[in-house]
């Protein structure tokens, strides 16, 4: 695990989703992984669910947090 993660701003797909799944990560935890990361585990989250992008909403960033508590990178 790196000790830091030097921010590089990204261009999102869904930019208003992105900024709301990220402030909710860091509201409510520790994110250890870069925000191109997170937008990425987030596709692979919609995948499970038979979607290639989930709209964010409150019960969907929810169980994508608890989501990403649970798996290994």
């Amino acid at each position: 695990m790196r000790a830091y993660i030097k921010y590089e701003p990204a261009e999102f797909a869904h930019p208003e989703d992105m900024k709301k799944i990220v402030s909710y990560l860091r509201e409510h935890g520790s994110l250890q992984v870069s925000e191109t990361t997170v937008e990425s585990l987030y596709r692979e989250f919609s995948a499970t669910y038979a979607a290639g992008w989930l709209n964010a909403t409150d019960e969907f960033v929810e169980a994508f947090a608890d989501w990403l508590n649970e798996i290994e990178l």
